[in-house]
Order: structure tokens, then C-alpha cells, then sequence
């Protein structure tokens, strides 16, 4: 289990267990993991983040809360190209991070529309399976998702989310990287 994953479940555990003793504060983090692709790559991803809560507004009778998020996420998937009949396999690897809109819309007391609108650095290091060269290539991207989220407490929100981003994977190559993630938030 990498640091950064141990780090952020430790931080959501000591979040969950001292929230119950506050009132609510407008911070909460996250993590979540999933799967990453289009219709030609295949992957995982990973993400943690942090956000505030900057407000909220009454839209159709239902509260929309602003937020504002900071978040780390790698990604891995594969990546094929072919030139003239003949396939490059290459693996990618994404180091990325990203501030994002973060507006949740609570369609009742449990039940809310999550969604995230933001901009991304992703750092990729692209290569062939087996090869120890890889290329590394950065690009600033839009960062979008879309999903919902259902509350078990007033502090713990389960979370599922489709989301996009690009990533540069060619001298003059940028791939369009599509995210199904779940996972968890945390307010304390």
C-alpha cells in the first residue's frame, strides 16, 4: 500500500472519529479508486483530495453546496497505437493534481448530485511493456466529473463519479481519459 494511500485512509479515520465530538466544519477529504480507459486504453486510477465548502444556495428547493477542491490522483493504463497495421503497445503512468469547482446539489436528507469542474497537471511517463526507457510528458487539462453521493451520517458520504481528463501521451499525441471512481468522504 503506497504512503500516500496510508496517509490519507489514517487522516479519514481520525477525521470520522473526532467529527462525532464538533459541530460541522466546512472541510472534508476523500479518497477514491476505480477504473480508467477509453475505447482504446484500459486502466486504474486512484485520488485523494481535500475541499472546503464555501456556501450554499437554494436551487428548485433543494440546497447546492459550493465547494473547492485540491486533489492527487494517479492513473495507469494502457495505451495502444497502430501505424500501418502494426500495434505499439505502451504502458502510462500518471502523476496528477488538480483544483476543481466541487458542487454538490442534495436531492433529499441521503441523496445528493455530485460534480467537479476544475483544471489538471498531469506529469505522464509513457513506455513500451518490458522497456526501461520511458518518455515523460506534462499537459494542463480540464478536469470534469459528474456522480452522486449518499450519506450513512451527517460526516461520511459514499461517493460515485464519472470523470474526464486528458493526458499528453505523444510528442503531438493527447489521449482523452475517461474515470469511473467510488470511494469515500469524510467532514471534520
Amino acid at each position: 500500500m503506497s504512503s500516500t494511500l496510508k496517509l490519507s485512509c489514517g487522516l479519514m479515520l481520525l477525521a470520522a472519529f473526532s467529527a462525532g465530538a464538533q459541530e460541522a466544519s466546512p472541510y472534508y477529504i476523500g479518497a477514491d479508486a476505480g477504473l480508467g480507459g477509453n475505447y482504446k486504453q484500459d486502466g486504474g486510477n486512484g485520488r485523494v483530495y481535500l475541499g472546503y465548502q464555501l456556501g450554499s444556495a437554494q436551487v428548485f428547493g433543494m440546497e447546492l453546496v459550493n465547494a473547492a477542491e485540491a486533489q492527487l490522483y494517479k492513473l495507469h493504463f494502457r495505451a495502444d497505437t497502430s501505424w500501418s497495421g502494426y500495434v505499439t503497445p505502451r504502458e502510462v503512468r500518471v502523476d496528477g493534481s488538480a483544483l476543481a469547482w466541487a458542487p454538490t446539489l442534495n436531492v433529499s436528507d441521503q441523496v445528493a448530485i455530485a460534480g467537479r469542474l476544475g483544471v489538471a497537471y498531469n506529469h505522464a511517463n509513457v513506455r513500451v511493456p518490458g522497456s526501461a526507457y520511458a518518455s515523460t510528458y506534462t499537459k494542463v487539462a480540464p478536469l470534469a466529473s459528474l456522480g452522486a453521493s449518499y450519506a450513512l451520517s451527517d460526516n461520511i458520504r459514499l461517493r460515485a463519479d464519472v470523470g474526464y481528463t486528458q493526458v499528453k501521451i505523444g510528442y503531438k499525441e493527447t489521449t482523452d481519459h475517461a474515470m469511473l471512481s467510488t470511494g469515500v468522504s469524510v467532514g471534520f
